[in-house]
């Protein structure tokens, strides 16, 4: 009776430490896959941090770009402008011009008629 509840108890106590090893290592394992799972996570918010800090970067450039783009067409409009502006006194001096030209044959045809 008592030899048989020994062993009863003993390979009770087996089964529990096999039991108990076996839980243990699959704790330890959930452990290092927890601690990898929270690794990944912080590289990923790493990475989508970056990422989001490159996406208003490049938003930022594309405003600059487009900001550039918009001075540099209000300068090329300014500096048409401007040709225009001297295109028309070039024509201006050059219609005046050829009027003392008209004037000057006139008053050297009078001259010629008057000697």
């Amino acid at each position: 009776g008592a030899a048989s509840h020994l062993t009863a108890l003993t390979q009770e106590m087996l089964i529990l430490r096999r039991t108990l090893a076996t839980a243990e290592q699959d704790a330890s394992t959930q452990r290092r896959a927890a601690t990898e799972a929270l690794e990944d996570a912080r590289t990923h918010r790493g990475k989508a941090a970056d990422a989001e800090a490159q996406a208003w970067a490049a938003e930022a450039h594309r405003e600059q770009a487009e900001e550039l783009r918009r001075a540099l067409e209000g300068n090329l409009a300014t500096v048409r402008e401007e040709a225009e502006r001297h295109r028309a006194r070039a024509t201006a001096a050059e219609q005046e011009s050829a009027a003392y030209r008209s004037r000057l044959v006139a008053a050297e045809k009078a001259f010629e008629r008057e000697r």
